[in-house]
């Protein structure tokens, strides 16, 4: 009897065991599945297209691109800029981070302008001690610009007195007092 028992319990548990591990893989699809369509479900809904946005020809910034950065835009007023430098209105490009766009001057050339928050003083003081050792500064109406080189790249970096950080990469040969005019005219939309 004790024989048969044991037996039994041999002949049935392989059975048990192939069921299960098929049930195991059959739910292990499923779950799979389920996760897959949920997560391309999710990544739709998140993911969204931005239309691409220009400066108009005023050139005044969207009241909707302005509420989609925690930061005042700035750009330059273009009866204020240089004869010859021109804001592209085709260049603006956004995140929730930051705003780029250029401004073309000469024949190829052109000024990077990333407009972000802020950071603190200590942090900007330290950015120009380790970063920007060598550097002049000049007062604009916005606040004090820093003109200097990062890596051989020139480089100007404007904290407003407001809420917002120009960030603008310089070609190597741009006329510094020309630089110093667009400078000047920087203004909050």
């Amino acid at each position: 009897m004790i024989r048969q028992i044991s037996y039994s319990i041999r002949d049935r548990s392989p059975r048990k065991i192939r069921r299960s591990s098929k049930n195991k893989w059959f739910f292990i699809f499923i779950a799979s599945l389920i996760i897959i369509i949920s997560l391309n479900i999710y990544g739709y809904r998140k993911i969204k297209v931005r239309p691409k946005v220009t400066i108009s020809s005023v050139p005044e910034i969207s009241q909707s691109l302005k509420q989609s950065v925690p930061f005042d835009i700035y750009y330059p007023d273009q009866n204020k800029l240089p004869k010859g430098y021109v804001l592209d209105k085709n260049s603006l490009s956004t995140s929730k981070h930051a705003v780029v766009y250029t401004i073309k001057f000469e024949s190829n050339k052109k000024l990077v302008v990333t407009v972000q928050a802020k950071s603190s003083d200590k942090d900007i003081s330290d950015f120009y001690a380790h970063t920007m050792p060598l550097h002049i500064d000049v007062n604009t109406p916005i606040g004090k610009a820093t003109i200097g080189a990062i890596n051989l790249k020139n480089v100007v970096s404007l904290p407003t007195k407001t809420n917002s950080w120009l960030i603008i990469s310089v070609p190597a040969d741009t006329n510094q007092d020309q630089l110093k005019n667009v400078l000047q005219s920087f203004k909050k939309n």
